[in-house]
């Protein structure tokens, strides 16, 4: 990158980019080893005037992506920078696409990891960040990256309730990949408020998505398989009580939730597993086992 647009940028000189800009226009198209523009950097730092001043020479940088695939509103997702964000947004809302398409406009731009900016603000925690993307596109909370993971399966598994509650205002149409088993470890966003042990988030989605309570992951595991290897009696007992056929639900190794609970040592969910559904006892020769595991004895 250009030596004297470096250092304005980083140093936040508004005066000296302007000067820069004023002899040597084309120094914006200059980058860094990692393929950084200029606003990008300013998206890094936070300087907002700044990326002001870089937008009204040449707007088109929004779209520009790094070596990573970020674009300058991916990498300002990231580390929070709440001013620029804004400024990004605003010139977003601008821009000549149709935002109920994901064509890689500024706001549904991908990068290498199909993440999107919304994904990367969630990811980093960033929920400030992540409810200004979605007042501006509420449709990128469903997007799916590279590991079938959409904005709403990360904040609901780090336990950001109100980006999930701001997601699930917006209804949408499934596509055939979302309808798709979701790799190993994914599954749907309830298996990963599970995981997370959010029990706020989990009641939510069971109350306005039940049709998740069903979906199993890339191995077959329905969320009562998840509950029972986190040993979480509570969850347990919500997901029986939303669908009891949970409990008899065989993942693709033929393991059933209580088998998965014993696996773990899950001695809590065995209890609560057994004192719901006893019966998934039987269909095992493991009875000994399950009993002698929780130090009671049936009946």
């Amino acid at each position: 990158m250009d030596p004297a647009l470096h250092k304005a940028v980083k140093q936040g000189n508004l005066e000296l980019l302007k000067y820069k800009l004023t002899v040597d226009p084309k120094a914006l198209l200059s980058r860094t080893p990692q393929q950084n523009t200029a606003l990008h950097l300013a998206a890094r730092l936070g300087h907002q005037y700044i990326a002001e001043r870089i937008l009204k020479e040449c707007e088109t940088l929004m779209l520009e992506k790094n070596r990573d695939g970020d674009t300058p509103l991916h990498i300002a997702s990231k580390f929070g920078k709440i001013e620029v964000i804004g400024l990004l947004i605003n010139y977003s809302l601008e821009w000549p696409i149709d935002l109920e398409s994901e064509e890689d406009g500024p706001l549904t731009a991908r990068n290498k990891l199909g993440n999107t900016a919304l994904h990367e603000a969630v990811t980093h925690g960033r929920s400030e960040v992540a409810l200004r993307i979605l007042e501006a596109n509420p449709n990128v909370g469903h997007m799916l990256n590279e590991r079938k993971e959409s904005p709403l399966h990360i904040a609901a598994r780090e336990g950001m309730a109100m980006v999930v509650k701001e997601i699930l205002k917006q209804p949408w149409v499934e596509k055939e990949e979302e309808t798709q088993p979701a790799v190993s470890g994914t599954g749907s966003p309830l298996h990963q408020a599970v995981v997370g042990g959010h029990i706020k988030i989990v009641e939510m989605l069971l109350s306005l998505r039940s049709d998740f309570v069903k979906q199993v992951d890339g191995e077959g595991s329905n969320t009562l398989h998840y509950a029972a290897q986190n040993d979480n009696a509570k969850m347990v007992e919500m997901l029986i009580a939303k669908d009891p056929c949970l409990a008899y639900d065989n993942n693709y190794l033929g393991q059933p939730p209580l088998h998965v609970a014993v696996q773990y040592g899950s001695k809590s969910a065995i209890k609560a597993i057994l004192k719901h559904c006893p019966d998934t006892a039987e269909q095992y020769s493991l009875e000994t086992c399950f009993w002698s595991m929780i130090s009671e004895k049936p009946g």
